[in-house]
C-alpha cells in the first residue's frame, strides 16, 4: 500500500494502491492531497479490521487461523474459496436488511393479488417482528431468534401456527431472492393443536335463535339463515351476499365472493329450512348485505338471549356442517356445498350430531303461530 506519482495519458497523476479481500485496487487522483486522504481512509479501514480481530475470543481466532492454514495447504486462497461459495446454488448473493425484506415481501404479495385483509395482517405482524432491528441483515436471523420471539409472546397454538406461516412467507421471499441460504422457520418445531370437538348450537337453541331474531331483529334474519342453515362463512361470504344473488323462485344462491375465490352455486333443496326462512326474511325486511357493525351487534344480543358466556368461533357454520353431514351422510357433497375439502370438513367441522337430531334440524321451518305469541315454543 502506498502513494506514488505516475503518468496517465501524458498527465501527472497520484496513484493509491491498496488490497481489499485479496484483490489489488488502484485509484488515481489529480493532486497529492486527495491521494493522501484516500490512503488514510484505507489505512483506517485496515486498522478497524485489525481491532475487530482483536476483540474475538481466543477460540474464535484459533478457529480462523486453522481454517486459513487448511486453505493454504490445499493450494487455495481465502478470496478464491469465497468466490467459489458465491457461485453455489443457494449461496446468499446480496446483503438485505430486515426492513427492506419486509417491504419487498409485502409489495410482492400485493402484486400477486393477495386479499387486502391478508396484506394488512402480514404488514402488521412482520412490522412487529422487525421493530427495533429494521437494519439487521436477514442473514443474522436464525431459528434461535425466532424461537426467542415466540417465547416472549406466549401465543396460543392456533395463533402461533398462523404467525409462523407469516414469518415463513418473509423468509421464503428472502430465500428466493438469494439473500439467505435457507428459511430458518423450517428449523422450528411443528406446532400441534388439539382441535377437540367443534362447538355447535343445540336444536332448541337454533329454533329459539331463529324465532327471537325474526321478532326482535328482523334485519339480521336473512344473514342468520345463511350462516346457520347454509353454513356460509360469516365474514367472507354471508356478509357479502345481496338479495340479487338469491333466486327465491328457483331456490338457489350464487356465491361469487368467497374466501377460496371459487364461485359456487348453493342449491337450497339440500337444506330444506333455508328457503322458507329466506322468504320470511325478505318479507319482513331482512337486510342483505348486512353491515358488519349491525351483524356484530345482532350476534351479541343473540348470545345474551341464549344465555351463552361466549360465542364460539364459527359456531353457526359448524352447526350447519355437522347437521348436514349427519342428515345426508355424504362428506363429498357437504364439502362442495360448504366450499372446502372433505378432509377439512371431517377434521375441523364435524361434531357429534345424531341422524335423528339432524332430521329434526331439517324440520325447523317457520310457522305462523310461533310469530303471533311471545312464547318461544320448542319445535
Amino acid at each position: 500500500m502506498g502513494v506514488a506519482a505516475c503518468q496517465v495519458r501524458g498527465q501527472l497523476r497520484w496513484k493509491v494502491e491498496t488490497f481489499i479481500a485479496g484483490k489489488r485496487k488502484r485509484q488515481f487522483f489529480k493532486d497529492r492531497a486527495s491521494a493522501d486522504k484516500a490512503m488514510s481512509a484505507a489505512l483506517k479501514h485496515r486498522a478497524d479490521l485489525g481491532r475487530a480481530f482483536e476483540v474475538l475470543s481466543a477460540r474464535e481466532r484459533a478457529q480462523i487461523m486453522t481454517i486459513l492454514s487448511e486453505i493454504e495447504q490445499a493450494g487455495l486462497t481465502l478470496a478464491g474459496v469465497w468466490k467459489t461459495v458465491q457461485t453455489l446454488p443457494n449461496s446468499p448473493q446480496a446483503r438485505c436488511t430486515l426492513g427492506k425484506a419486509i417491504t419487498e415481501t409485502v409489495a410482492a404479495k400485493v402484486e400477486g393479488g393477495c386479499r387486502p385483509k391478508y396484506i394488512k395482517q402480514l404488514t402488521w405482524y412482520l412490522g412487529s417482528f422487525a421493530k427495533g432491528r429494521e437494519e439487521t441483515d436477514v442473514r443474522q436471523i436464525g431459528a434461535a431468534h425466532i424461537e426467542a420471539w415466540f417465547s416472549g409472546r406466549n401465543e396460543a397454538p392456533r395463533s402461533r401456527k398462523g404467525h409462523v406461516s407469516l414469518l415463513s412467507t418473509l423468509f421464503d421471499h428472502c430465500w428466493r431472492r438469494r439473500y439467505i441460504s435457507e428459511n430458518p422457520v423450517k428449523r422450528l418445531d411443528k406446532v400441534y393443536m388439539d382441535r377437540g370437538i367443534p362447538r355447535v348450537l343445540e336444536l332448541g337453541q337454533c329454533w329459539r335463535a331463529m324465532v327471537w331474531t325474526c321478532r326482535r331483529q328482523p334485519e339480521v334474519l336473512a344473514w342468520l339463515t345463511l350462516a346457520l342453515f347454509c353454513g356460509m362463512r360469516p365474514d367472507a361470504e354471508a356478509d357479502q351476499i345481496s338479495w340479487g344473488d338469491i333466486d327465491l323462485d328457483r331456490g338457489r344462491i350464487v356465491i361469487t365472493k368467497s374466501k377460496v375465490r371459487t364461485p359456487r352455486i348453493i342449491d337450497l333443496e339440500f337444506c330444506p329450512p333455508a328457503l322458507p326462512w329466506l322468504r320470511v326474511a325478505k318479507a319482513i325486511g331482512g337486510r342483505l348485505p348486512l353491515p358488519k357493525t349491525t351483524r356484530i351487534r345482532g350476534v351479541r344480543k343473540l348470545r345474551a338471549f341464549l344465555g351463552m358466556d361466549r360465542w364460539p368461533q364459527d359456531v353457526l357454520r359448524h352447526t350447519a356442517a355437522s347437521n348436514l353431514l349427519a342428515f345426508h351422510q355424504d362428506a363429498g357433497k357437504i364439502a362442495a356445498f360448504l366450499g372446502h375439502s372433505a378432509g377439512t370438513l371431517l377434521r375441523d367441522y364435524k361434531a357429534l350430531v345424531f341422524k335423528e337430531d339432524a332430521e329434526r334440524f331439517m324440520g325447523l321451518l317457520p310457522k305462523q303461530r310461533h310469530f303471533q305469541t311471545r312464547k318461544l315454543d320448542q319445535p
